[in-house]
């Protein structure tokens, strides 16, 4: 982690043509800026893990606030970075799971497979070795 300083951030909308020819919108995040590793200065552009979102995301709308609150305060934000690659770097490491595309038949199949985990493994649980006397 070190102490990032944003230069500029912008949230917009872009549409373009999904399959099937529909047109789709979505949010774009842009970020720029810089932090120092190792007296070694290095400029970021990736804000978080996936700098795109749909129009509704409240996730990306409240990233970029916290950051255009940076920018104009002047305050520096933490930046997150590969100690084996000091260059790349995000700000925001959250994971939103729902990306993951999960839903509710996914969610119920890791939940039945962690449940059959139990199961499969509560026998050897309850064994002890025997006590001589």
């Amino acid at each position: 982690e070190a102490p990032a300083t944003i230069r500029s951030v912008s949230l917009s909308e872009r549409s373009y043509l999904a399959a099937g020819e529909r047109l789709s919108t979505e949010m774009l995040l842009d970020v720029s800026y810089g932090y120092e590793v190792d007296g070694v200065l290095h400029e970021g552009r990736r804000a978080s893990f996936d700098d795109r979102a749909e129009p509704h995301d409240r996730r990306l709308r409240a990233l970029y606030s916290r950051l255009n609150f940076a920018l104009v305060t002047g305050r520096s934000v933490p930046a997150f970075y590969d100690p084996d690659a000091p260059g790349e770097a995000v700000l925001d490491i959250q994971f939103d799971w729902r990306r993951l595309g999960l839903g509710f038949g996914g969610g119920l199949a890791v939940s039945g497979g962690l449940v059959g985990l139990w199961l499969v493994l509560s026998p050897f649980r309850g064994r002890r070795p025997a006590v001589s006397r």
